[in-house]
């Protein structure tokens, strides 16, 4: 996947291209992508970490219909025993840090998830990250922080 997005078909002969280019927003979003895919293949540790292993699950995205003001979801874990887990996964280079715009986002889309899908299920709210979560005071709305040590245990 990184080879086709930014090796194969590449002009550029700059030795110095990455160290110039790591911040980009390209690159960035590529890590986001990767990071989202590396979680639906993990989706039985994410499970694991949970500790609902052996609750039979649906797993997906989930996006909103409306054009004004919808909504995207990463990853939907809906369980047989009445809970979905609401699952925004962030690639970080450190703890990831919710700031009140992201908190006002993630507040958002738990709305509009539950108006549109008239969802009657408790939704627990679940950051799959990196490396963890810088606690501070957005951070209460998170009930579950999984980390990428979670996602390569050996269960």
């Amino acid at each position: 996947m990184f080879y086709l997005s930014f090796v194969e078909g590449s002009k550029t002969s700059d030795e110095n291209f990455w160290q110039a280019n790591i911040k980009s927003h390209q690159l960035t979003a590529w890590r986001g992508f990767s990071f989202e895919t590396l979680c639906f293949y993990h989706i039985r540790q994410i499970k694991h970490a949970l500790g609902i292993s052996g609750v039979h699950t649906e797993s997906s995205p989930w996006s909103s219909k409306q054009k004004n003001e919808g909504a995207q979801i990463d990853m939907l874990i809906d369980r047989a025993d009445n809970i979905i887990n609401i699952c925004e996964m962030k690639f970080s280079e450190d703890e990831y840090t919710i700031t009140s715009s992201y908190d006002k986002q993630l507040r958002h889309k738990m709305s509009v998830f539950r108006e549109e899908t008239k969802c009657r299920k408790t939704l627990h709210l679940t950051l799959v990250t990196t490396f963890g979560l810088l606690f501070n005071e957005y951070s209460g709305n998170i009930q579950k922080v999984i980390t990428m040590e979670d996602l390569f245990k050996t269960i």
